[in-house]
């Protein structure tokens, strides 16, 4: 009997002490990352009556990483990238945007995210894919670098994100 009372009383000690200092740990959080419980980040969806917009990116170009940074950039802007990873084939020079859907709207909408234009002959309708805008990546795709909206608020990403580390 007593064992189990001995028992009983470490399961409730280590409770007590896991509590108090789960507690601590949330109070030494710095406030800068910190965000507020009731806030959601939504993205800047710069056509909000499209809905989503599916999108397959492809590295056309050789460049390393290009299709990662196309991808955040895009999803960033509100589109849904599904897939990104390298074309079979490199050395292309410019970038283009086909339309998989049959919906222009969609294409030109990638395009002007990328900076780039949808050319009237990247139509290339394939249901089966489930896509709506393939985006193959040319050697001169350059990340958007036209001055930052300064209605964006650029938010600091806490330690413990893996994305912070990497480049």
């Amino acid at each position: 009997m007593a064992e189990k009372l001995r028992s009983l009383l470490l399961v409730g000690l280590i409770l007590a002490v896991g509590g108090f200092l789960g507690s601590m740990v949330d109070q030494w959080t710095s406030e800068e990352e910190k965000l507020p419980e009731s806030t959601v980040a939504i993205p800047n969806i710069p056509h909000p009556d499209l809905g989503r917009v599916r999108v397959e990116v492809l590295n056309a170009g050789g460049v390393s990483g290009m299709a990662s940074r196309a991808t955040d950039h895009l999803r960033e802007s509100g589109f849904d990238v599904v897939y990104y990873g390298n074309a079979s084939y490199f050395g292309q020079q410019s970038t283009v945007v086909i339309d998989r859907s049959g919906r222009r709207e969609f294409a030109e909408a990638v395009a002007d995210a990328l900076d780039t234009e949808f050319l009237e002959d990247s139509v290339d309708i394939d249901p089966s894919l489930l896509l709506d805008v393939t985006v193959i990546l040319g050697k001169s795709w350059e990340p958007y670098s036209h001055e930052e909206d300064s209605s964006q608020t650029v938010l600091e990403l806490p330690w413990w994100n893996i994305r912070k580390y990497m480049p």
